[in-house]
């Protein structure tokens, strides 16, 4: 297979309306021009207003997709979105750095579909912690931070000396900050990403966008602010494509993957 294209894996739920997860990830990933892989966690029954219910695969049927990817393809990120629970997410990741140690891993925590249906079992400190010391970066909204820290205020996050960065969605905010997100670094500093935009629609998977453009970016070699920076503009797009509750997924920045070099 010709490699120019760096390989970016998506290890999240299979949505069949398209919006979210393992779907919604490799049409980033394609307009991003990276090669997308998939391993699957559960299976769901929605559309992009209606949670119906999911079925979880498990520990043994997810790590045996991700043994054949991770030893045949020279994957440069991985991108993690719904989990049954923290122990298995623990698990999984241990076993993906037993596999490619130095491999950039994000993990977007959702906890809730957006429309409302619980995602995430349990959030006990110790597995937290494992997992926490096993990701490079979360991508939490300001719910999705308050469930896990306890807290979605940016110094109160800072103060507790994550070794993980955060990337921290504001679409949550009051409305004066809305659309402004943060990032925090791991030594504490703060880079605000405010809105390139206006963006009049939301969308059912934003947060998959987002988190998926951010590991296509560093998968092309960008610099984490600049791929934090790209991902903000990608997902505005999206989020502006339509007034559908599903995103069009077309790059029109600056003649595609060069705004991202």
């Amino acid at each position: 297979m010709d490699d120019n294209r760096p390989y970016v894996l998506s290890i999240a739920g299979f949505d069949p309306s398209g919006g979210a997860g393992l779907l919604a990830d490799c049409k980033v990933f394609e307009q991003f021009e990276c090669v997308g892989l998939a391993v699957c966690t559960a299976i769901t029954i929605q559309t992009e207003d209606r949670f119906h219910k999911v079925r979880w695969l498990s520990m043994e049927e997810i790590k045996q997709q991700l043994a054949v990817l991770l030893e045949r393809y020279a994957v440069k990120a991985i991108k993690i979105g719904i989990i049954e629970d923290l122990t298995m997410l623990a698990g999984l990741l241990a076993f993906v750095r037993e596999c490619r140690p130095d491999v950039f891993v994000l993990w977007d925590p959702v906890v809730a579909s957006s429309s409302g249906f619980e995602l995430l079992n349990g959030f006990e400190a110790k597995p937290l912690a494992t997992c926490l010391a096993l990701v490079d970066m979360l991508t939490p909204n300001i719910p999705e931070a308050e469930t896990l820290f306890g807290t979605a205020a940016v110094d109160e996050l800072q103060e507790q000396g994550l070794r993980t960065m955060v990337y921290l969605k504001g679409g949550h905010a009051a409305v004066e900050e809305r659309g402004v997100d943060y990032l925090i670094a791991t030594d504490g500093k703060v880079i605000h990403i405010p809105p390139f935009g206006k963006v009049r629609y939301g969308k059912h998977g934003s947060g998959c966008i987002l988190s998926a453009s951010i590991a296509a970016g560093v998968a092309l070699g960008l610099p984490i602010i600049p791929a934090c920076q790209a991902a903000k503009r990608y997902t505005e797009q999206a989020l502006d494509s339509n007034p559908t509750g599903l995103a069009y997924h077309k790059e029109e920045i600056n003649g595609k993957k060069e705004a991202y070099r």
